[in-house]
């Protein structure tokens, strides 16, 4: 993918999520029941990062922790909601996640769920694990989540974009998609990853792999989980 199209793809992706914010947000109202053993990876007065933090529901799965929470997501509408929320219990910025705002080894534990597959290129994917790597802390902890992509429910519009990219026709990579979300059309960009290619890109940026699986969900749909933690 060409760098000015992927930065282009990036930057629409704070207006799509602020133009599907309402309801987004009020179909994710409450953490996801198998994912709730994130919380162990946290312990009381730790410096927590949420990136792409959404509405930030998670932190109420992390509030009886004791721990200090910032919450970033490149959609104000989000952080708006997200503020409203929680509020003064937790700080929630608009950020870029390729940009963090923050210093060195400024964090003990990151998360970032169903963030990292919307970040077009491999080149930009990369600049996201560099910036997470650069904000933990020494021996700090990231648990990240992408969506599997690999079942009939999206195998056709995979295939059908792969088409159109061996002819010519497409200016995304492979393995690249466009999702439309309720009533609009080309809503969100995604890549289609493998576990193995997640575990590469984490691997390649310094990460030493604690834990990879698949985490099926009660919807039929599925994630690859990793824990990583800084060497």
């Amino acid at each position: 993918m060409k760098a000015d199209y992927a930065k282009q793809l990036h930057k629409e992706l704070s207006g799509a999520y602020d133009a599907i914010a309402e309801d987004f947000s009020r179909t994710r109202s409450a953490w996801w029941e198998e994912l709730k053993f994130v919380s162990s990876y946290v312990r009381a007065r730790d410096l927590v990062l949420d990136i792409g933090c959404g509405n930030g529901r998670l932190f109420e799965e992390l509030r009886d922790k004791k721990i200090t929470y910032t919450g970033i997501d490149s959609s104000k509408k989000l952080i708006e909601l997200a503020r409203e929320r929680y509020t003064p219990s937790a700080t929630f910025l608009q950020a870029d996640a390729l940009l963090l705002p923050f210093g060195n080894e400024s964090f003990n534990v990151a998360f970032s769920f169903a963030v990292l597959h919307h970040i077009p290129s491999a080149k930009l994917r990369r600049q996201f694990m560099s910036e997470t790597y650069r904000v933990l802390a020494k021996d700090g902890v990231v648990v990240l989540s992408v969506w599997n992509l690999w079942h009939k429910k999206y195998l056709g519009i995979i295939a059908g974009h792969a088409v159109k990219k061996l002819l010519g026709r497409s200016p995304l990579d492979m393995k690249d998609i466009f999702l439309k979300f309720g009533d609009k059309e080309r809503a969100r960009f995604l890549h289609a990853f493998t576990l193995r290619e997640f575990e590469k890109l984490a691997l390649a940026a310094g990460f030493t792999i604690e834990k990879s699986i698949l985490v099926k969900r009660r919807s039929g749909q599925s994630n690859f989980l990793l824990v990583c933690r800084k060497s």
